[in-house]
Order: structure tokens, then C-alpha cells, then sequence
């Protein structure tokens, strides 16, 4: 027994070699995806500083390559750096749109400012972009009414069904943090049928369904939606989670976003629910009732 006690501690039982094997493997592979961060960073810091050189030579098409690879890596700086070459380099070799969009991406102050002086020149797509900063309180102070004066300006993405959306979160006051629900239910109202030509409620016996089913909803949206060309050509994707309010007759209105995505991207999803057929309506008691319902819609390009 003795003996048997000696050897004990050296012996460890499978359930413990398993575990220090485990462990060793996730120290190994958190070591390795460290490395493998540096290197990247290494990388980027590289192709930075080669484009940076090419620059002082005034080798703009090098210099937009090397950004480029550094950007691969996963380089904000990058971002911002090739945004400044777009934007301010020789006339022939400037595109605006992509400029835009590298300082959006690179988000730091210094790329809201560059993006602030392209919006004063004005750049719609540098408006529309800072717009969305403004929407969402991207590294500037929330303020919805300068998002939509921002939209308004840039006329060429025609974000009318976003902007009036947002409006009406600004004519609720407080700029929209009052959330759209408290406004219009009254937890009483829940409870008394008397109310029930003003009450929108979150669940009901029956839930609103599309005719078909959400597989056919799908399918009829797929027919409806347009993918933003400017998205397409810039890999935009993304989904954006809409709610709106399933009516008595089964009519969607009062659509808006939850989840945003992008402007462009939202206003799509908004459009694109103006032109969805009726739906069954929920009901209470064999009754049909106002409902909130709430559907994803993801864009893939």
C-alpha cells in the first residue's frame, strides 16, 4: 500500500493528462495567433513605410499599392494614409469615393477631420459617410439632426426613406433616445380592450405571419430589394434589422431600424418594406391587434 501510495503522485489520471493536454494546446495556439498579430502588424508597418518612400519620389501609383498590401494587413494607418493620397494627390489620380470611405474605415479623429473637410468642399460621399458617424456617435457626439442635414446634402444617394425615419425620431425630442416603444404603450393598455385601436403590442395570442410563411417572405423580398450599386462595387455587406408594425388589416407601416448597418444599406431595407404585401395580422381573442414584428434583412454581394 505503501509502495502504491509512492508511485500515486506520478501518475496522473486520464482525466487530468486530458486536461494539461488541453490547456497546452490552447497556450500553444493563443501563443501562435499572437505571433501571428505581430507579424501582420510587422507587415503593415512595412508596406506603410514603403509607401511613404514611394510618396517622397512622387510615385503615386507605388505608393497606393504598398498602402493597399498594408491596409491586407490589417493597417488603420493605412487607411487614413491612402485616403490623404486619394483625396490630395495629383488631380488625375484622385477618386473621391474610395477616399471617403479609407478615412471612414480608418476611424480615428484625424480621418473625421479629413472627412469633415471633404463634406465642407462638398463631397457627397464624404457627407453621407460623416452623416453616419453623426447617426451612430462614431467618434463624434451622437446628433441626429446633423446626420439628416448631412443626408440631405448628399442628394445622389437619395436616402429619403432613412432620413424620414430619423426625423421622426427627432420630432419625438431628444434626439431620438426615447425609444419609439414608450411613446406608444401604455402597459395598462395591454390590459383593457377599450384601448385596443391605440395599443401596438410585442406579442400577441397569434403573431402576424406572412402569407406563405417566412420562407415565402424571403422570397418576396429577394424580388424587392435592391443591392446599392455603390455598395456592390465597394464589398459593402451586412444585415440590418428592421421593425415595423403589422396594422389591423394586415398593412406594414411605421417601419425603422434597430440594428443599422450601413446608410445606404438602410435605407434600402426601409424602401424595400414599402413594398411588402400584406401580412396575416396577429390577434387577441379571435381579434386582430396592432403587433411590432421584427425581420433581419441581410445583403450579401
Amino acid at each position: 500500500m505503501n509502495a502504491e501510495m509512492t508511485r500515486f503522485p506520478f501518475s496522473l489520471p486520464e482525466r487530468v493528462k486530458t486536461s494539461v493536454t488541453l490547456n497546452f494546446k490552447r497556450l500553444f495556439a493563443v501563443l501562435l495567433l499572437c505571433l501571428g498579430v505581430n507579424l501582420v502588424g510587422a507587415q503593415s508597418t512595412k508596406w506603410i513605410a514603403k509607401g511613404d518612400q514611394a510618396i517622397a519620389k512622387n510615385n503615386y501609383y507605388k505608393a497606393k499599392q504598398c498602402y493597399e498590401k498594408a491596409i491586407s494587413g490589417g493597417g488603420d494607418v493605412a487607411y487614413y494614409k491612402l485616403g490623404v493620397l486619394l483625396s490630395e494627390g495629383p488631380e488625375d489620380f484622385r477618386d473621391e469615393e474610395v477616399a471617403a470611405l479609407c478615412f471612414f474605415q480608418a476611424a480615428s479623429q484625424m480621418s473625421i477631420d479629413k472627412l469633415n473637410e471633404m463634406a465642407d468642399r462638398n463631397s457627397q460621399d464624404a457627407q453621407m459617410l460623416l452623416g453616419y458617424c453623426y447617426q451612430k456617435g462614431v467618434l463624434v457626439e451622437r446628433n441626429l439632426s446633423k446626420a439628416v442635414e448631412l443626408y440631405k446634402k448628399a442628394k445622389k444617394f437619395n436616402l429619403v426613406f432613412l432620413i424620414d425615419v430619423l426625423q421622426k425620431q427627432i420630432d419625438e425630442g431628444d434626439e431620438g433616445k426615447k425609444t419609439w416603444e414608450e411613446d406608444q404603450i401604455l402597459e395598462e393598455h395591454d390590459k383593457d380592450p377599450k384601448f385596443s385601436d391605440k395599443t401596438i403590442y410585442h406579442f400577441s395570442e397569434t403573431m402576424p405571419e406572412f402569407p406563405g410563411g417566412i420562407e415565402a417572405f424571403g422570397q418576396t423580398l429577394s424580388k424587392v430589394v435592391q443591392y446599392p450599386q455603390y455598395a456592390v462595387r465597394n464589398r459593402i455587406s451586412g444585415t440590418v434589422m428592421v421593425e415595423f408594425v403589422v396594422e389591423k388589416d394586415g398593412s406594414v407601416d411605421n417601419a425603422r431600424i434597430m440594428v443599422s448597418c450601413f446608410p445606404l444599406l438602410d435605407n434600402e431595407a426601409l424602401r424595400a418594406m414599402k413594398h411588402i404585401p400584406n401580412w396575416k395580422p396577429g390577434t387577441n381573442q379571435g381579434e386582430p391587434v396592432r403587433c411590432f414584428f421584427q425581420v433581419p434583412i441581410t445583403f450579401r454581394y
